[in-house]
């Protein structure tokens, strides 16, 4: 099997196509947010992604796809997609889409700071000033009108945080561990953990409430329209195909390398906010954000200055 870092490129190409994927995915979920539960739609599309992501890892690698030693790894990293995309989903019921996705930006930096303790990936000086001042971007975004204290902003931050160990336990894994095998136990955690969400609050009997967050929580399953359920599944296949990409992209490239790429989000959450909300970043969120991707891109630079150096002194 190949390294794991020998094609940087490609990590990057597939980052980018995922991104762009789960954006049409994105634009549904919030479009379905008002009269639908997270947990119904989050349901429904693992169930409709189990059948594409099945059928091709029995085709590419037969039975032996579902064999793996590394399955609670595995489990736990679905565990903390799960979290992240239903936090993600919850703070898009009520903010912008583009805010949003601003501020789970922080997700590179939560991966630079943690692959030291957890990969073992030396991380010098400039890199954590890096990281600091990307974490300052963040606060700018979330710090006006104290909306860095609103829900929504919360369910951002936690959807960054645990994106970001996702991908560290995808970095652990990716040299031994097929991407569909991977994308196979996310979808089956997303598939159960949905399930027992909205058994759970079945159970409690909550009121929806106001909050549009809080709302697309608790709110009950109601049987959709055609028009819906077609949107429900066009959804589960998209996130089939996005699940893969990103997660070969960490397979094929260095985190360091694959992650700053994330912020070619930020194109298409303006792009389509606009489109579908007229919905525009404040000037608060442009500078935030603004700092947030430079700090990325110096730390991606920084990784390949150090790379070049240790090539160097082998020679």
């Amino acid at each position: 099997m190949a390294s794991s870092v020998d094609r940087p490129l490609l990590g990057i190409a597939l980052n980018i196509v995922g991104l762009a994927v789960f954006a049409v995915q994105d634009v549904v979920i919030k479009l379905l947010s008002d009269e639908y539960s997270a947990f119904q739609i989050v349901f429904t599309r693992s169930l409709v992604a189990l059948v594409p992501t099945t059928m091709v890892l029995y085709i590419t690698l037969g039975s032996r796809g579902l064999i793996t030693w590394q399955l609670p790894v595995l489990l736990l990293r679905g565990v903390l997609l799960f979290i992240s995309y239903t936090s993600y989903y919850l703070a898009v019921a009520a903010l912008p889409l583009v805010d949003v996705v601003s501020i789970v930006f922080a997700a590179p930096l939560f991966v630079t700071a943690l692959s030291g303790p957890v990969l073992g990936e030396y991380v010098g000086l400039r890199r954590w000033v890096a990281v600091l001042v990307g974490f300052s971007g963040v606060l700018i975004m979330v710090g006006p009108s104290g909306r860095i204290l609103h829900p929504a902003s919360l369910l951002a931050l936690t959807a960054g945080l645990t994106y970001g160990l996702s991908i560290i336990m995808t970095r652990r894994v990716g040299a031994t561990e097929s991407s569909w095998t991977m994308s196979f136990y996310t979808v089956v955690v997303f598939a159960v953990l949905s399930a027992l969400g909205s058994s759970l609050i079945h159970a409690l009997d909550l009121p929806v409430g106001t909050n549009p967050s809080y709302a697309f929580l608790t709110r009950p399953w109601i049987l959709p329209d055609m028009d819906d359920m077609a949107l429900m599944i066009l959804v589960g296949f998209v996130a089939s195909v996005g699940f893969y990409c990103l997660t070969q992209a960490y397979r094929v490239a260095p985190v360091s390398i694959v992650a700053p790429f994330d912020y070619s989000y930020f194109i298409w959450a303006l792009l389509f906010g606009y489109i579908f909300w007229s919905d525009l970043p404040t000037l608060a969120t442009w500078l935030g954000v603004s700092i947030v991707i430079a700090s990325g891109i110096y730390i991606l630079r920084r990784e390949l200055a150090l790379q070049k150096q240790e090539r160097e002194r082998a020679l």
